[in-house]
């Protein structure tokens, strides 16, 4: 009983932190030189074993991307909300696999997270970046959540001068495009 009292504990803390977090809009803070190329090694090297503890497996396909102008912190948060919902609506019938790809062109840089899990409904795409906008239905009352992250992923996006969109993924999967400007 006590491993469960704490395990829900937990879970209602993060939830807290969820509601406040998007109470408290994002703001772009001072913006600074980001080796991206070694941010998302540290974000591989912080998300793998979680990946791993569940059953799931995360991989980096990473081309050189370098230094960009931008807001470290905000780009890093928004990055761990995609990852996080890539965990929390995988299927239970098949292993979870993310595909964690970063590019660049001269003007964008494209952070593309791929996984296999539940999906997101065509006509849901547009809306799960809205405030309290969730996909209902089997499987995803056990995830939680109060449809919030994307929420800030989106505002993030935006303060940092670029935009996200969800796609169809792998094998009906989910396919987030977080795409921010270069300036760098």
């Amino acid at each position: 009983f006590a491993r469960q009292i704490v395990k829900e504990a937990e879970r209602l803390g993060a939830r807290v932190d969820e509601v406040l977090k998007a109470a408290n809009r994002p703001e772009l803070g001072m913006p600074e030189e980001v080796d991206i190329d070694a941010m998302v090694a540290e974000i591989g090297e912080r998300w793998k074993p979680l990946f791993e503890q569940h059953g799931a497996s995360l991989h980096l396909e990473l081309a050189p991307v370098g230094k960009v102008r931008t807001q470290r912190s905000l780009l890093r948060d928004a990055l761990y909300n995609l990852l996080d919902n890539a965990l929390k609506y995988r299927r239970e019938d098949k292993p979870g696999k993310v595909i964690f790809r970063v590019s660049a062109d001269r003007r964008m840089v494209t952070f593309d997270i791929e996984d296999n899990g539940l999906g997101v409904p065509a006509h849901m795409r547009k809306a799960i970046f809205e405030r309290f906008r969730r996909v209902e239905g089997p499987g995803r009352g056990l995830s939680g959540g109060h449809g919030l992250g994307l929420y800030f992923v989106a505002e993030a996006a935006r303060l940092l001068g670029g935009k996200v969109e969800c796609r169809e993924g792998t094998d009906g999967g989910a396919r987030f495009l977080l795409r921010i400007p270069r300036r760098g």
